[in-house]
C-alpha cells in the first residue's frame, strides 16, 4: 500500500507498507526519499525511525551521485568508463571498448556540466541501457551456473527490467532477474538469484524458505540481504 508522509527536512516522503516486512528501509530515488516499512508501522514509529536514522539518510541522499572524467563504474564481471569527448556536440555515445575485454565507454560532450541533474539523469539512462543490452550475456550464464550449483533448475531464465523487483519466480517455475543486477557485485547478484531459486522449493517467504536460501548462500542470507537493501546505486534508477 502506497502513502505519503511529510518531514520537516526531507519534505514529502513516499511510503510503501508491505506485509511480511520486518525492518524499515530508506532509499533515495530521483531526489525523493522512499520508505519501505512493515504494514503494522504507525506514523509515530516512522517519524521516530526517521529521526534515529537522519544522519544515515542524509549520507545516502540521491544527489550524492556524481559523474566525472575518467570515472570507472564497476559492473557485473565488467566495467564502464565515463569519458569527455570534445568531438561530440550534444549527444552521448556509448560502446564496447575493443581494446579492453568486458569494458564499456560512455562518451559525453566536453561542454556539458556533469553536476547538472538533467545531465546526470541522462548519463544514468545511458548506463542503464548498457546494462539492459548486455545483461543476457553476463547475468544469464551466471544464473544457470548457480542453479546447477544448488541443484534446482528453473523452467527458464530471462532478463526483466524492474527497478523495485530485482527478480521474481513464477508459479510455473520461470525465473526472471533484472538488468539492474549488472550494477551489483557478484555476491549480491548471487543472493538475488538464489532467492528466486529458493522459490522453486517454497513459493512463500516462510521460515523454511529462509532456511533454504541461507543454505544456498552458505549462511550469508541476512548479511547479503542487508547489503542489497542498503546498496548505494551509482546511477538514478
Amino acid at each position: 500500500m502506497l502513502y505519503k508522509i511529510t518531514d520537516k527536512e526531507f519534505g514529502i516522503i513516499k511510503l510503501n507498507l508491505r506485509r511480511g516486512m520486518k525492518n524499515i528501509i530508506f532509499r533515495w530515488k530521483n531526489d525523493q526519499l522512499h520508505i519501505i516499512a512493515p504494514i503494522e508501522a504507525t506514523p509515530e514509529n516512522l517519524h521516530k525511525s526517521i529521526d534515529d536514522n537522519r544522519p544515515r539518510i542524509r549520507a545516502c541522499k540521491a544527489d550524492g551521485i556524481r559523474f566525472y572524467e575518467g570515472q570507472v563504474i564497476p559492473l557485473f564481471r565488467s566495467s564502464l568508463t565515463i569519458k569527455l569527448d570534445p568531438s561530440l556536440d550534444k549527444y552521448l555515445v556509448w560502446g564496447r571498448d575493443k581494446s579492453v575485454p568486458n569494458h564499456f565507454i560512455v562518451s559525453v560532450p566536453t561542454r556539458v556540466d556533469l553536476n547538472d541533474i538533467a545531465v546526470k539523469k541522462t548519463i544514468s539512462k545511458v548506463i542503464s541501457d548498457v546494462c539492459k543490452r548486455y545483461a543476457p550475456e553476463f547475468l544469464l550464464p551466471f544464473a544457470r551456473q548457480e542453479a546447477e550449483r544448488v541443484g534446482h533448475i528453473p523452467k527458464s531464465f530471462d532478463i526483466s527490467h524492474g527497478k523495485r523487483r530485482l527478480g521474481y519466480c513464477t508459479a510455473q517455475g520461470d525465473v526472471k532477474i533484472s538488468h539492474f543486477l549488472m550494477l551489483l557485485d557478484e555476491e549480491m547478484v548471487r543472493c538475488v538469484i538464489c532467492h528466486e531459486l529458493a522459490h522453486l522449493v517454497h513459493l512463500n517467504h516462510s521460515p523454511a524458505f529462509y532456511r533454504t536460501l541461507n543454505q544456498f548462500l552458505n549462511g550469508r542470507q541476512k548479511e547479503l540481504d542487508f547489503e542489497i537493501n542498503h546498496f548505494r546505486w551509482p546511477i538514478y534508477t
